[in-house]
Formats: C-alpha cells, sequence, structure tokens
C-alpha cells in the first residue's frame, strides 16, 4: 500500500481498491455474478454490482464485467478527482471511490445528499477534517429505508480504508 499524498485531481484507483471493489460488488471470493439477482433494495443486479438496465434472466460475461468494473471504477475515479479539493493519501482517495461506486457520485445542481457529491463526507474531505470525515461513512447504512447489515460491514471497511489503509475487511 503506498502512503503518498497526491495533488487533487490527479489520483488513480490502487490495484488493492480493484480487489476490494471485486470482494465487495461480486460474489463469494471476489467473482462477479453472471446472472441477475436482486440486491439488498431489490433493485436487479449484475458482474459487479451493475445495475444500469438490468433486468431478471439477464447475463454477462466475466471478461465482460471485467472490462465494466474497470470503466465504472474509472468514472468514480475521474468523479472523486473533480469532487475533492484537497490533497489526499491513496487510502482515503481509494475509500472515496469505494463508497462512489456504491452510493454514486451526486453530481449535480441540488443540494440534496444522494451520493458523494453533497455529502457531508465530502464537506469534511475538502475541509481536511479527516477523522470527522471518517465517521461519515456510518451514515450510509439505509436501503428501502432500512437499516442494511451488508451496507454496515461495507462503510465500516471504507472507514477502515479511509483512516488507517486497512483494505483488508472482505464481506
Amino acid at each position: 500500500m503506498t502512503r503518498r499524498t497526491t495533488a487533487p485531481g490527479a489520483m488513480a484507483a490502487s490495484s488493492d481498491l480493484v480487489e476490494f471493489l471485486r470482494h465487495w460488488e461480486g460474489l463469494p471470493g471476489g467473482v462477479p455474478a453472471l446472472g441477475a439477482y436482486k440486491d439488498t433494495a431489490g433493485v436487479w443486479t449484475i458482474g459487479y454490482g451493475f445495475t444500469d438496465g438490468v433486468q431478471a434472466g439477464d447475463t454477462i460475461e466475466y471478461d465482460e464485467a471485467e472490462d465494466r468494473l474497470a470503466a465504472e471504477v474509472a468514472i468514480r475515479v475521474n468523479g472523486v478527482n473533480r469532487l475533492v479539493t484537497v490533497p489526499l493519501e491513496q487510502h482515503q482517495f481509494d475509500a472515496l471511490v469505494s463508497f462512489a461506486y456504491n452510493v454514486g457520485l451526486d453530481e449535480d445542481d441540488d443540494d440534496k445528499a444522494e451520493g458523494l457529491g453533497d455529502s457531508s463526507l465530502l464537506r469534511l474531505v475538502n475541509a481536511a477534517q479527516f477523522g470527522l470525515a471518517s465517521s461519515q461513512f456510518g451514515l450510509w447504512v439505509w436501503a428501502n429505508g432500512a437499516k442494511s447489515r451488508g451496507l454496515e460491514r461495507r462503510r465500516i471497511a471504507e472507514a477502515a480504508m479511509f483512516r488507517y489503509g486497512d483494505y483488508g475487511m472482505r464481506p
């Protein structure tokens, strides 16, 4: 794990993050779900947590899931680079990318927190209040109005990555 601080807008995802996402967004062992299933929020999902346009009965090939994972990570990396205005260490950046991969970037014109963009997490990061920021991950544990144990565990893992550089927590 690299512990270097990089200027805002210039960071890339680490290989540790990609492996982390494979485990959290895929099946046990970090393998993509090749057939569509409903996630904890009741949304049709496939591959590594892909939901856009997914319907019952859809399938995806392993190589396609891997390619799409790389593309989706790149979208989140670019978004986090746009949203964060302070230098971060690699593990902090990776935790924010993981968070945005799961909840979205929320780069719209309103101020409703629907993802990273309008979140108190981002406001605290951009104020360089990293200790307070790490506590914000735990607020994003709800699916369809109910607290999700899976999301609680994921947010604990992201907070540990953000605060301590611990990529090892798995579902």
